[in-house]
């Protein structure tokens, strides 16, 4: 019998799933070597049960833009950052040789010939052929004021830089997307010092996969969203838990802080400051049939064009 029970008991605890606590950190300063250095990749590792810790810092999406290949970060000694944020030999400023992408570093072209080099050190002159900065939706990249008309895009001048982020800054993806996972994302020292920046070009949250309330979202600054939808969060059918969190300087036509189509998340705990709307809830926008929980949050100087400064709730 004593046998029998311990073959059941190591059957019965072969399929119990452990959860994993995950560790974010956008520069290893708080916490060196975590397991990822953006939410993101932390959520797209999780699985439900899964609990991320987040350290202080300013979260972005600007290393999802399509034509920053190694994003915007340090660069090992004796090497800069081009001027579309890769990075290169210092070296080959003044070599005698233009470099407008004709030539690569680790696999990727470099550009040195805008001001921020004074045209690679004056080793490209510009001229009918000269490239700039062209903004395609949030996305930029360098080419000629021929190339970026003939792709729908905004020119912003010969030999101007896509390093200091003149489509808005991010990439076109939110800071985060929940990806409908049952999984809590926390941040360690509160929304204080731990920011979510969307940089004016996208949602900073975005929860569309029928995220429910065991998703939650606790304790960050959430600022810098731009969308048509849901600047700050936009929940589509999706009802995440949001705790703890500040909402501050997001704007939409629809839902500056939030927006919610059929769905009902619960908001505990937080601050809505100066989100805007240029039609409904400058704080909050729900409709159709969606049913928010708001416990014990404060609303300050929001405002909508239409309806609803800091709430607009309808067709319930």
């Amino acid at each position: 019998m004593k046998k029998l029970i311990t073959c059941l008991t190591v059957s019965l605890l072969s399929g119990v799933v452990l959860a994993d606590t995950w560790t974010v950190d956008d520069d290893g300063s708080d916490f060196p070597k975590p397991n990822f250095n953006t939410i993101q990749a932390a959520v797209d590792a999780a699985n439900s049960g899964d609990l991320i810790l987040v350290y202080p810092g300013t979260y972005t999406n600007s290393d999802d833009s399509g034509f920053r290949t190694n994003g915007t970060g340090g660069c090992p000694a004796g090497e800069i950052q081009d001027c579309n944020g890769n990075c290169c030999p210092e070296s080959w400023i003044g070599d005698g040789v233009c470099d407008d992408g004709s030539y690569e570093w680790n696999g990727v072209a470099i550009y040195l010939n805008c001001d921020e080099f004074k045209n690679d050190g004056g080793d490209c002159d510009g001229g009918d052929s000269a490239e700039g900065a062209c903004c395609v939706g949030c996305y930029c990249g360098l080419m000629t004021q021929e190339e970026c008309s003939s792709v729908g895009g905004s020119y912003n001048g010969d030999n101007s830089s896509c390093k200091i982020n003149p489509c808005g800054g991010g990439g076109c993806d939110p800071v985060v997307n929940m990806l409908g996972k049952a999984i809590t994302l926390r941040s360690i020292a509160g929304p204080s010092v731990t920011i979510m920046d969307a940089l004016q070009s996208n949602h900073v949250i975005l929860c569309d996969s029928f995220e429910g309330t065991d998703t939650i979202i606790d304790g960050f600054t959430i600022t810098g969203g731009s969308a048509l939808n849901g600047g700050g969060l936009n929940c589509n059918e999706s009802s995440p838990t949001i705790i703890n969190c500040i909402f501050d300087s997001n704007s939409a036509e629809f839902g500056g802080g939030v927006r919610c189509y059929s769905g009902s998340p619960t908001i505990t705990n937080c601050t809505f400051t100066e989100n805007t709307s240029s039609w409904s809830g400058g704080a909050i926008y729900c409709w159709s049939y969606s049913n928010p929980t708001i416990t014990n949050c404060t609303f300050t100087a929001n405002t909508a064009t239409k309806y609803g400064g800091a709430i607009e709730i309808t067709w319930n």
